[in-house]
């Protein structure tokens, strides 16, 4: 009997150690959430939280439209005409010396090149001046001699620098990746 109540007292010990640490803690927590931190003594000017606007942060918006028309010219390869076929080649072989991958053309605005393996030819607007950057591309175009409706089956895809892309956040912008009158 006495080996029996000698587990019982180091049952008490433990409980009475568990109870202790049990009221130590819940003191440190009640302390922490009544006591105030130390002021700032310094003469700093508050700091002035930037306002926030509706438009603030809104991601540049694309016109789903226009993909998806694209995406159909990408797929379903409209025919060009006997001109605008020749021209095609006519260009690539003037400055790419072949059907190969390349820059075509390029300004401060406006980077277009020649994707041989997917037969595409993709414009890199380099400016906020999304329109000028387009017109400038489609009259590029227009006069090595395709016809605009060949510009736009060639197909021609436009997309935005990233560092263009962040300039227009928050601005109400709506981009389509196809030239002019496509």
């Amino acid at each position: 009997m006495k080996g029996f109540m000698r587990g019982h007292k180091q049952d008490y010990f433990v409980i009475i150690f568990a109870a202790i640490l049990v009221v130590i803690v819940f003191s440190i927590v009640y302390i922490s959430l009544t006591t105030k931190p130390p002021t700032q003594t310094t003469n700093t000017p508050p700091i002035q939280n930037p306002t926030i606007t509706q438009t603030d942060n809104l991601p540049i918006q694309y016109d789903n439209a226009a993909e998806d028309r694209l995406f159909q010219k990408i797929n379903n390869r409209p025919t060009l005409t006997p001109a605008d076929q020749q021209q095609k080649g006519d260009t690539l072989n003037t400055i790419l010396h072949g059907f190969n991958s390349g820059v075509l053309y390029e300004t401060d605005d406006v980077r277009v090149e020649y994707v041989q393996s997917a037969d595409v030819f993709m414009a890199e607007i380099k400016t906020q001046n999304l329109i000028k950057a387009k017109v400038d591309a489609n009259t590029w175009f227009l006069h090595q001699g395709f016809s605009q409706e060949g510009i736009c089956n060639l197909p021609l895809m436009f997309y935005l620098d990233p560092q263009v892309s962040d300039e227009l956040q928050g601005e109400d912008v709506i981009f389509s990746p196809l030239p002019p009158s496509c």
